[in-house]
């Protein structure tokens, strides 16, 4: 192969190494190769356990110091005068809008009546 910096063949050497498998067949890896990577597998499967396990206890814990504090802590004082949200005082402010406007739509019909008379 050229040295490219590329991540491929090109069709030269991939058709180079096409007969070159037909002819001579494919090479074996050695015996160690499988045995390798079966190891680093295990390796592998049991840190990604080690993890989890890890994770679940951090997760079964933050819930459990959230129920004990949830039950340990005193309850908050009841507000006298509840307050109202965002959104409550908009929808007052807007419903208060809406009834001014149909006052003054009712009272301008209610006048062009009168002049029709």
């Amino acid at each position: 192969m050229t040295e490219q910096k590329l991540d491929y063949l090109t069709d030269e050497e991939l058709e180079k190494l096409i007969e070159d498998v037909e002819m001579h067949g494919m090479l074996e890896c050695p015996s160690y190769v499988k045995q390798e990577i079966l190891e680093k597998t295990r390796v592998s499967l049991r840190k990604r356990k080690q993890q989890f396990y890890i994770y679940s206890f951090k997760v079964w814990g933050a819930t459990a110091a959230a129920i004990v504090l949830l039950f340990s802590l005193p309850q908050a004082p009841q507000m006298i005068e509840p307050q109202f949200s965002i959104t409550d005082k908009l929808s007052r402010g807007t419903s208060s809008v809406c009834e001014s406007l149909n006052n003054f739509t009712d009272m301008l019909i209610d006048r062009e009546r009168w002049e029709e008379y």
